[in-house]
């Protein structure tokens, strides 16, 4: 992993959270645009290299939490947790756009979340589902 210093973000300005904004770890981008950053991120592979995401690169990553199902949705594998709920890595995506989608028990869409888990604000795909994937 790369580490990079990046200039002390002015503590006068607020940061207002937008449904479009996109949210990497500390890193807050809205159409491009760089709005805020702490002194120092750690910039992982798929974000130096602007690469597809890796399940090891992801809290998918955690086994004792999720597991594999074997399944596999527009060649991207498909895990589990232990509530049932569905996520598999959007191979769309890459660099700091990269996602999870997640699903529910049923196999409905929930939403999409970044690489650590936290879910991006109106990212719901009505219609997405992977109920024929999970019989």
């Amino acid at each position: 992993m790369l580490i990079r210093t990046l200039p002390k973000v002015n503590p006068n300005n607020t940061l207002e959270r937008i449904a479009d904004d996109y949210y990497q770890g500390e890193i807050y981008i809205k159409q491009g645009e760089l709005k805020a950053v702490p002194e120092t991120v750690e910039t992982s592979r798929f974000i130096k290299d602007n690469t597809k995401l890796t399940a090891e690169e992801t809290f998918l990553s955690n086994k004792s939490k999720y597991t594999r199902t074997g399944k596999k949705y527009s060649g991207a594998e498909i895990f589990k947790n232990a509530e049932g709920e569905y996520f598999y890595i959007d191979r769309g995506h890459k660099g700091l756009a990269g996602e999870v989608e997640y699903f529910n028990k049923h196999g409905e869409h929930i939403g999409a979340l970044t690489p650590e888990g936290k879910f991006k604000p109106n990212s719901l795909e009505k219609g997405r589902t992977i109920k024929n994937l999970i019989k």
